[in-house]
């Protein structure tokens, strides 16, 4: 005789069952469309810019339809901000960290610096160039100039701690801004994959341009 009873139980739990994992595979497979998204995004506005970065070459190169972007992400936008989002947190902690001072910095902190660099640039290469080369329409703005301005802004915090404001010249500060940046991305733009000349490079530019910031930037006048 059939238990009834006990074959409902068994129906129940196969559904609840079929429920779960499919539940489970459903999210599996769109956590994979977003990664594919994601990964042919990352490419299209790499080769291209913002503004001339295309959907529906995203959408062919991650083999889905142009409408299933906007299934996981709202609008252009938000997809460029997804891609360079983990570059973007990157940059921003490195250079908002209050730890670091620039005019200090002994051996040991041009080294520890020049590898935090180095990692930001390593796990994110190809985002770390799609903000450096951002037209004027990307979302971010002129990033390159935002990262001069938080390298300039650092410095000058750490320099006001010895000697009054006005005694600094703000274009020589500018001047050191300028040089670190447009140094790190010429040595990533020559990146071959060598980790450890990567951060060798960076080390000795980094101690060429900011050893003894603190006491160039005091002289009063240039050495006869």
């Amino acid at each position: 005789m059939i238990n009834h009873g006990l074959l409902l139980t068994l129906l129940a739990e196969y559904a609840i069952f079929t429920l779960i994992n499919g539940g489970l595979l459903m999210q599996t497979q769109k956590d994979e469309v977003r990664q594919k998204i994601l990964a042919a995004a990352t490419d299209e506005f790499y080769n291209h810019n913002f503004s001339n970065a295309s959907l529906r070459n995203i959408a062919a190169t991650a083999n889905i339809t142009p409408g299933n972007i906007y299934r996981y992400f709202k609008n252009k936008i938000e997809l460029y901000n997804a891609v360079v989002d983990p570059a973007w947190q990157g940059i921003n902690s490195l250079f908002n960290d209050n730890s670091i001072e620039y005019s200090h910095l002994t051996s040991k902190s041009f080294l520890d610096l020049s590898k935090e660099i180095g990692e930001v640039f390593i796990n994110n290469q190809k985002q770390f160039f799609i903000l450096i080369n951002t037209d004027e329409n990307s979302p971010n703005g002129n990033v390159k100039n935002i990262i001069l301005n938080q390298i300039n802004a650092q410095i000058t915090l750490d320099m006001k701690k010895d000697m009054p404001l006005k005694e600094i010249d703000p274009m020589f500060l500018n001047i050191i801004a300028v040089a670190i940046i447009e140094a790190m991305i010429y040595i990533f733009r020559h990146f071959d994959g060598n980790v450890e000349k990567l951060n060798t490079m960076l080390y000795k530019t980094m101690g060429l341009i900011l050893h003894n910031l603190h006491e160039t930037i005091a002289e009063e006048n240039v050495p006869c």
